[in-house]
């Protein structure tokens, strides 16, 4: 979670532009962002 918070403006924008459908929820965000991000937020 370290590295969506540090580069929040970039993982916001490739959340936006990768999203397949509209979130239910915040938790659905927060989720597709992981995903998205799994391996820097492996590191």
């Amino acid at each position: 979670m370290n590295f969506i918070d540090q580069n929040w403006e970039s993982v916001w924008k490739d959340y936006y532009f990768k999203k397949k459908r509209e979130p239910k929820g915040q938790a659905d965000i927060v989720e597709l962002m992981i995903m998205l991000n799994l391996d820097q937020c492996k590191s």
